[in-house]
């Protein structure tokens, strides 16, 4: 045999040995998918997945956005059902003024002023939040001040 059969035969040789190598191998774990930041951050996922994970990746990620997309809209319509309930009654209020109203001299006036004064007892969006903010800040305030008052304490313990 010539050398170029040799040469053919022993390339045949090894891309066969490569061949059976890569049939033992799980390709899908070689493979790498990245997954964008934010989705990483919301289900808890590392940067990259392989790509034989990549299927489960996808499915937990569209149970995540249904879950919180049902949340979500049920909070909608809790909030919509609260505001329709607080405009009925607002609506009622104001209407059973009104039309006695005229009887009283400066009454529409007096329907207006109500219906301001009225406006300052209702919650405005973020009012919680807020509260509970000052709270917090309210009590790191403490302890650091207490933490100062001990260490002083402490440091005229140590002088006598």
């Amino acid at each position: 045999m010539n050398s170029k059969a040799w040469f053919f035969l022993g390339l045949a040789a090894v891309v066969a040995g490569v061949l059976a190598l890569l049939q033992g191998c799980d390709l899908g774990s070689l493979v790498k998918v990245d997954v964008p930041e934010p989705v990483s951050e919301a289900i808890g996922l590392p940067e990259s997945v392989s790509y034989s994970n990549a299927e489960a990746a996808w499915n937990e990620w569209k149970l995540f956005v249904q879950i919180n997309s049902d949340r979500m809209a049920a909070e909608i319509d809790a909030g919509r059902e609260r505001f329709e309930l607080l405009q009925s009654v607002a609506n009622t209020g104001l209407e059973a003024l009104s039309e006695n109203a005229s009887l009283v001299p400066g009454g529409g006036l007096l329907v207006g002023v109500l219906g301001g004064v009225g406006g300052l007892f209702i919650r405005r969006p973020g009012d919680k939040k807020r509260a509970q903010a000052e709270r917090v800040q309210a009590f790191n305030h403490g302890m650091a001040a207490e933490h100062d008052r001990l260490k002083a304490v402490e440091m005229a313990e140590n002088v006598s």
